[in-house]
């Protein structure tokens, strides 16, 4: 709760922005009603922000002329709050892993919504069968990987957001930017579970929850697809040509066995997964954490802030700085990659300018870029390095005084880009709305 008793004695309310995307394509001619990575995204970052707004509402009214307790209270009241917080986060987590199924019309259920699901404080993805995991190892390696880290990827991209929406937000206070929200606990919440995840991965708990998740989950329909995600993870980047079935039969039931527990993963693999949990320190190099959210420049209202990430990939893992610049009244948007696979470095950049005003129009457009140097059909221990980008757009028009509506559209070469589901070429569209409420 630190970053909040920083907080100075007064701040302006922070504006409430609530995305929703209605539609994603092509992902939805595959996956119909499974939410996709943005459209999950959105409900998961709702939430949250639903959250916190109703605890700031909550405290100011019953501190309307005491500060120093309104912020104490937020405080209190974001601990009370934590179930909100925390399921959002899990959520998210497990529905990224459908929509990687999803884009392939694979079925699955999130266990989220079922008790039953809930085992050891773990929750499955269940409802897959042996033939179509199969069949997705066979035929895309580098989605199935993808798959085991999808869940963790999801709540980068939720800490990455609420970043973002700090630093447009927030008000000036000295030298720095602040806002008066408690949308900060929201952000820790993700980087304890990735960070707490990893952890298990490679410990003696991971095991005994591994056995006893084999030992319950006698049938198929009942079993996650894949067990602890970082050791799958890892037992299938470093074997892209094993076919699924290569794990073994399952030892009390009918198909395969699926888990792979840390004791089944060879030294090296649980080194470089206990190096992987170390480098959840890397998360920490993040000011808004700390309830800093921007640091002022010379001339006013220009400002920036950067921040340190570290995220799993389909082919390793990526170290990125990801920055915020508002220059001139204009806001812009970077990130710096240094991929890391297993023949080296793998660097890559993107830019973004952001809500540009159209003249003489009710409109808003926005547009980045990405360029990456990636392995060659995206496999941990691939020899050559290959080229790709991205180039998207997207336009705003506000509707209403508290609605706008919003399109944008994006083409890919092959590769791995946080939070687009789609490893291959593909030229994609989404439209939504966002409603601001204050």
């Amino acid at each position: 709760m630190l970053p909040l008793l920083l907080l100075p004695s007064v701040l302006a309310a922070p504006t409430v922005v609530l995305p929703l995307t209605l539609a994603d394509l092509p992902f939805q001619v595959e996956a119909g009603f499974n939410p996709s990575f943005q459209q999950s995204l959105d409900l998961a970052w709702d939430t949250d922000r639903l959250t916190s707004w109703g605890i700031e509402a909550a405290s100011a009214r019953v501190f309307p002329r005491r500060p120093e307790w309104h912020r104490f209270s937020m405080s209190f009241l974001s601990g009370l709050a934590v179930l909100p917080y925390l399921y959002a986060d899990l959520w998210v987590h497990e529905e990224w892993h459908r929509a990687v199924l999803g884009q392939y019309g694979i079925s699955s259920r999130n266990g989220a919504y079922y008790p039953s699901a809930w085992s050891n404080g773990a929750v499955s993805v269940d409802h897959v069968s042996d033939a179509d995991l199969s069949w997705l190892k066979a035929n895309h390696p580098a989605d199935t990987v993808r798959l085991m880290e999808a869940g963790m990827e999801a709540e980068r991209a939720l800490t990455l957001r609420i970043g973002d929406d700090l630093f447009s937000r927030s008000s000036l206070d000295s030298r720095v930017y602040r806002d008066a929200s408690v949308m900060e606990i929201a952000a820790w919440y993700a980087e304890i579970s990735i960070a707490n995840y990893r952890w298990t991965c490679i410990s003696r708990a991971g095991d005994e929850m591994t056995r006893a998740e084999t030992a319950r989950a006698v049938v198929e329909a009942d079993r996650d697809f894949a067990g602890l995600d970082c050791t799958a993870w890892i037992y299938d980047m470093r074997r892209p040509d094993a076919a699924f079935e290569d794990r073994g039969p399952h030892p009390y039931g009918e198909g395969v066995d699926r888990y792979i527990a840390p004791s089944d993963l060879t030294d090296d693999e649980r080194d470089y997964l206990r190096r992987q949990a170390w480098m959840a320190l890397v998360d920490l190099a993040n000011p808004h954490l700390v309830g800093i959210h921007a640091f002022a420049l010379g001339t006013e209202g220009d400002r920036v802030v950067a921040l340190a990430s570290h995220t799993q990939t389909p082919w390793g893992e990526d170290l990125a700085l990801h920055g915020n610049l508002v220059h001139r009244g204009r806001e812009w948007r970077f990130d710096l990659h240094n991929g890391i696979a297993g023949v080296g470095w793998f660097p890559g950049l993107a830019a973004a300018a952001l809500a540009r005003p159209l003249p003489s129009t009710p409109l808003r457009a926005s547009g980045g870029a990405d360029l990456w140097l990636q392995p060659e059909d995206l496999r941990w221990d691939a020899a050559r390095r290959r080229p790709g980008g991205r180039v998207w757009a997207g336009l705003t028009w506000s509707a209403a005084p508290h609605l706008n509506v919003d399109l944008e559209v994006e083409g890919k070469t092959e590769g791995w880009v946080l939070g687009n589901v789609a490893l291959g070429p593909a030229v994609q569209g989404r439209a939504g709305v966002t409603w601001i409420p204050r």
